[in-house]
């Protein structure tokens, strides 16, 4: 129990006692009281109690607001006068009333009291069995063992048999390999210059459609499949109808196949379905917006309904389900986290969901309720088949898929680098450098956490470890070098290197890009307002922010010209009064994808599977480019030296399996 200000607070039983009248309080209130004491005259930000009152949930505005006006009136308190809790604009919330802690009633001791030392030990008897028949770590057996990475793969029951793509190496082009799993034997279906991948078994087995990719364009097969002898009358889909799609899955009747749009800056994908039969393609789904969009959809073993996974503009996830006989949706679930996949329990009752980072959850139609998986299974992804309520297959790599890199800048290559090699544990991203390359800062997957990290002499620190599963998109350091800015989950955030203090400076309800620093303490950044980038400027010092220009993610001023990246991610030039020109089309706002060096305007591109450097003389117009490596996904960049040397993500590869999951 605690004193706070003039009431007795009993967190035990959810009591506000004052003036000797008890009044309870509702249980959500109680845990927002219970917070704010434990850190007593300290900011809780509006994060922290989410992450409290409502784990794994997203809730609205209104209903954030309306449990601090509850607890606020049980403590007889004003926001405009606080005695109890003051608001900190864009901060959080902080308990100012004096708290002690209060000496309760003895009690008896437990072991004085037979009865109730006899039901203690029943009850703890009955909690050991269920902690020992509930919660034993899941079972991993592998269903593949290759040396090298398997990946996008599928399974038919009635073949037993695994479908998937594979390569020794990270340069290697991914083929097709097909495994039986009744006898072990291993079948190699594809040997081409080209990358085969997302192969995909149709119900009965006799059919498998498949990607192939080169530089230079993507196509998508089908061909007839048996057991014993692997494919053949591979036949290829009309490219003007599926050069811009991914390959989906089969409608459950083998008719046709589920395609989505390719994902495309400020564009958002849709769900199409491809009939084999007629040879037409028919929009399916049709989400709109500038962002995000329908990513992945299935249908139920039965062919009744129809699943699919949508990203909302505003970061927000969610589970739609169509009955495919009558066109109505029938289930809209908010997702807690975005998850990437899905699979149909065998008997359509059920859906199994699951992310790239390793995180699970089951959806009951009958129920109507979503239940997050706490397995605990670290780097296991694409679940891809339901063997089971408690059984799945999967694939279960080894985490460590991008490393941090160190190369000269491929438009001044150097014979010797004489730079420190870097190779640490986890995924990493969006590094950036100190002028002299000392000091390098990037976010790092470690343990299904994201991480901002400090690397100098070899060493590692983790400067702050991130809440949550949100993606982080831009990460830069100040001109001052004591300052981090970056985004996470749509928020920005800055760490004082100095103070070591971190401290987000947007809500959750906002959705920020491209922070850049255009001086010590100025920040800019673009807020999305009903899907157009408005440009914010942020003073540090002051914690003003004002608006400033819409229609653009960038503004960048230098001496007597202005650059500029508008809401289609065009590059512009303006000198003083003149006229504005189109120097390039980038495929990315963020400022970790480009950057200004001299009178050279660099930024990175990728086409298929080969990355690529760019660069645009400010003063001649004068374009040029640089490949970089093929297989390389992660595109973020940083100069040091002058732009002498780069930092760049090296993509590795990531040691994978498939696997089966019991639990």
């Amino acid at each position: 129990m605690y004193k706070v200000g003039k009431f007795i607070f009993d967190t035990r039983r959810a009591v506000l006692i004052t003036d000797g009248e008890k009044k309870s309080i509702e249980p959500q209130v109680n845990e927002l009281l219970a917070l704010l004491v434990a850190h007593a005259g300290e900011v809780v930000s509006k994060q922290q109690i989410i992450e409290k009152l409502w784990p794994e949930r997203v809730i609205t505005d209104d209903a954030f607001r309306a449990v601090i006006k509850k607890l606020r009136k049980c403590l007889q308190d004003s926001a405009t006068s606080p005695e109890y809790i003051r608001t900190v604009t864009r901060k959080g919330y902080v308990l100012i009333a004096d708290v002690q802690p209060v000496q309760s009633a003895a009690v008896k001791p437990l072991w004085l009291n037979t009865r109730a030392l006899v039901v203690a030990i029943a009850i703890v008897a009955v909690l050991l069995y269920y902690l020992v028949t509930h919660t034993r770590p899941p079972t991993v057996t592998k269903l593949t063992d290759m040396a090298g990475s398997e990946v996008s793969p599928s399974y038919n029951l009635i073949l037993n048999q695994l479908l998937y793509s594979h390569r020794s190496s990270k340069d290697d082009f991914l083929q097709l390999y097909a495994k039986n799993l009744s006898n072990g034997a291993i079948t190699q279906l594809t040997n081409d210059q080209a990358n085969f991948a997302n192969a995909q078994f149709s119900t009965q087995g006799d059919k498998i459609a498949f990607t192939r990719s080169t530089e230079k364009k993507q196509q998508i097969f089908v061909a007839d499949y048996e057991a014993s002898s692997g494919i053949a009358n591979v036949t290829m889909l009309p490219e003007a109808i599926t050069q811009d799609k991914y390959l989906l899955a089969w409608s459950e009747n083998s008719e046709g196949l589920y395609l989505s749009d390719n994902q495309r800056p400020l564009s958002a994908q849709g769900v199409w379905f491809y009939n084999l039969n007629t040879l037409t393609l028919n929009s399916i789904t049709s989400p709109g917006g500038k962002a995000g969009g329908d990513y992945f959809a299935r249908e139920s073993y039965d062919g009744k309904w129809l699943a699919v996974l949508r990203h909302k503009a505003d970061d927000s996830y969610e589970l739609l389900i169509q009955h495919l006989g009558s066109g109505e949706l029938s289930h809209m679930v908010k997702l807690p986290k975005p998850y990437t996949q899905l699979i149909w329990d065998q008997d359509g009752k059920q859906i199994l969901l699951s992310s790239f980072n390793a995180e699970f959850a089951r959806y009951d139609l009958s129920l109507q309720v979503l239940t997050p998986l706490n397995l605990g299974l670290a780097n296991t992804n694409h679940a891809f088949f339901s063997c089971g309520k408690r059984c799945f297959y999967a694939r279960q790599h080894n985490g460590n898929y991008t490393d941090v890199e160190l190369q000269a800048n491929p438009f001044n290559s150097r014979l010797a680098l004489n730079q420190s090699y870097i190779n640490h544990y986890g995924a990493e991203n969006l590094p950036v450098s100190s002028p002299d390359g000392k000091d390098i800062f990037y976010i790092a997957r470690v343990n299904n956490k994201t991480q901002l990290h400090y690397l100098k002499q070899n060493k590692v620190t983790v400067l702050h470890s991130f809440k949550g599963d949100a993606q982080t998109t831009a990460l830069q350091l100040s001109p001052s070098g004591n300052l981090l800015a970056g985004t996470y989950g749509g928020r920005l955030f800055i760490f004082d290197l100095h103070l070591g203090h971190f401290n987000f400076v947007t809500t959750a309800l906002e959705q920020v890009f491209a922070p850049v620093w255009l001086s010590r303490d100025q920040l800019s950044y673009a807020r999305l307002e009903s899907d157009i980038p408005v440009i914010y400027h942020y003073e540090v010092h002051h914690e003003v922010t004002v608006r400033d220009q819409s229609n653009y993610y960038v503004k960048i001023q230098q001496g007597n010209k202005s650059l500029f990246i508008d809401s289609s991610l065009t590059l512009w030039l303006q000198h003083n009064d003149t006229e504005r020109v189109s120097l390039a089309q980038l495929q990315s706002a963020s400022p970790n994808r480009w950057h200004i060096q001299g009178d050279w305007f660099y930024f990175t591109t990728r086409k298929e599977n080969a990355a690529y450097l760019n660069r645009i003389n400010l003063k001649t117009k004068q374009l040029e480019q640089r490949f970089l490596a093929s297989n390389r996904y992660r595109l973020s960049f940083d100069f040091f030296e002058e732009g002498r040397t780069m930092l760049s993500v090296r993509s590795l590869l990531a040691e994978s399996d498939l696997v089966k999951i019991t639990f």
